[in-house]
């Protein structure tokens, strides 16, 4: 398994026999039954959709609601009728489907199973704030018709303003998720993959972050590198729990042929899958649980990961349903303290100020000499942008390679710099890759398909060991392109 030679395909292939079943890592004693006496939950899903033969014993228990250009509601069901072949955008909704409801394989005697096999799944497929706010609302009408107790929020924080620092009720998308908290449903919502996030989840939503646990229970945990923690605009800490986010298994579905029995799925979309399919486990079986009860419940019990000097909580479910066994259920409220960080501050009045045209290019250069990161963030992702002329974006590159990792700076440099990234910068892009850092080889990734149709495909994985593998045919391309071009 350490063969440097081996492709990632063949490697995926190989450690089929030593990836272990969700729940099992999640710390469930018992695989969740397929069929079950408990009560019928239903989640609402913010992700597309569409029929793949792997979900047909799910037909009965899909629904997909849309709105037309005249926010017009229609809620219509997946049927075999309707297939189509799966794109990216379909495929994440499949993955996180078949994580919460697969049906039972059996890999190496490791025995894998959906979370919450007999739940009811709507699929809020709207990713404009005023259509997700009509979907809701026709939604919500059916809230114990359905049983809805859990709306599992997969947009990852408002990528439009990732540099932006504000009252976290000032987004958009949080106030076209209201009527869900107005209807006192349980908002599961990923974290985001990425440290250049300033604009963090509010604290009403219950709030996912990712480690990395290599797939099995006795893996050395990690917290995921690219993913973002600290301080929203409402001076609360994000995120409130960590659940695996690598090597997350269901029945292969991909497009492509394969000898594998499993896909994965992965990031914070997929931490947040899993523990939003515990909750709806737990609330299947204790129907009078409220959510600050389960929430209060995760916390108090979770285990501890070192994050840098910051220790986060780890979900473990064994703890929780001991204390639910124990009848333990009134732990003290999960409070959400706020910090008065002077930092966040000066970010949403500079905010404030780019957002009215009130501070100057010149001055906005100056700005980066604040001793906070979160400020930082403001001024190049909301404030610079784009490089102007070719000196600025000789000096963008300039702070693109000082720039550290860790606070998403460097990130945010290379996202400006890819807007107009063109093929004279291959040496630039390609020197990068020595870095062996996950979201940099993601930049890179979206440099190459933009500007070099014939370098390979940098297959992305959320697995930060496979870097190394997944550059290496880019860079024995870029070493045959260098000589010709010699």
């Amino acid at each position: 398994m350490n063969n440097a030679d081996i492709s990632i395909e063949d490697w995926l292939k190989e450690i089929e026999k030593d990836i272990e079943p969700t729940w099992k890592r999640l710390g469930f004693p018992a695989p969740p039954a397929t069929k079950t006496s408990y009560n019928e939950i239903g989640i609402i899903i913010i992700d597309d959709i569409a029929y793949h033969p792997a979900i047909h014993h799910l037909t009965q228990q899909v629904k997909q609601v849309k709105v037309n250009q005249h926010l017009e509601v229609s809620c219509l069901d997946i049927m075999p009728a309707d297939s189509k072949e799966a794109s990216a955008k379909t495929e994440h909704g499949l993955m996180v489907l078949q994580l919460l409801a697969h049906q039972p394989i059996t890999v190496n005697s490791h025995y894998h199973v959906g979370l919450i096999p007999s739940a009811q799944f709507i699929f809020l497929s709207e990713f404009e704030p005023q259509k997700i706010k009509v979907a809701l609302q026709w939604i919500l009408q059916y809230k114990q018709e359905w049983n809805i107790r859990i709306l599992l929020n997969l947009m990852v924080p408002n990528t439009a303003e990732i540099g932006t620092i504000k009252p976290t009720s000032q987004d958009p998308f949080v106030q076209a998720l209201s009527p869900a908290a107005a209807s006192d449903l349980l908002v599961v919502a990923a974290n985001g993959n990425s440290k250049a996030h300033n604009n963090l989840h509010p604290a009403d939503f219950f709030t996912i972050g990712g480690y990395d646990d290599k797939g099995t229970v006795q893996g050395a945990d990690q917290p995921y590198p690219a993913m973002p923690a600290g301080l929203n605009g409402d001076g609360h800490f994000r995120p409130d729990i960590l659940a695996p986010c690598t090597y997350l298994p269901v029945p292969y579905l991909e497009q492509k042929s394969s000898e594998r029995m499993l896909s994965y799925f992965g990031g914070t979309c997929g931490a947040a899958t899993i523990v939003a399919g515990a909750c709806a486990n737990l609330f299947s079986q204790y129907p009078d649980l409220t959510k600050e009860q389960l929430q209060a419940m995760f916390i108090h019990a979770a285990d501890r990961l070192d994050d840098g000097g910051t220790f986060l909580p780890k979900l473990n479910m064994a703890n929780v349903l001991q204390q639910l066994l124990n009848n333990h259920r009134h732990m003290p409220m999960h409070k959400h303290n706020d910090i008065d960080d002077p930092a966040i501050q000066r970010a949403a009045s500079l905010t404030y100020l780019i957002e009215d045209g009130k501070v100057s290019r010149a001055d906005l250069w100056g700005y980066l000499k604040d001793d906070s990161p979160i400020v930082r963030k403001v001024v190049i992702a909301s404030g610079l942008a784009s490089p102007q002329t070719a000196e600025e974006r000789a000096l963008y590159w300039e702070y693109a390679k000082r720039d550290p990792i860790e606070t998403g700076e460097k990130l945010l440099w290379l996202y400006q710099l890819l807007k107009e990234a063109d093929k004279h910068e291959l040496d630039q892009w390609i020197d990068l890759l020595t870095l062996h850092e996950l979201e940099i080889t993601l930049c890179v990734k979206l440099y190459l398909e933009t500007n070099y149709e014939t370098a390979p495909e940098i297959v992305y994985l959320p697995d930060p060991s496979l870097v190394p593998k997944a550059i290496k045919p880019v860079l024995a391309w870029y070493q045959e392109h260098s000589e010709r071009k010699g």
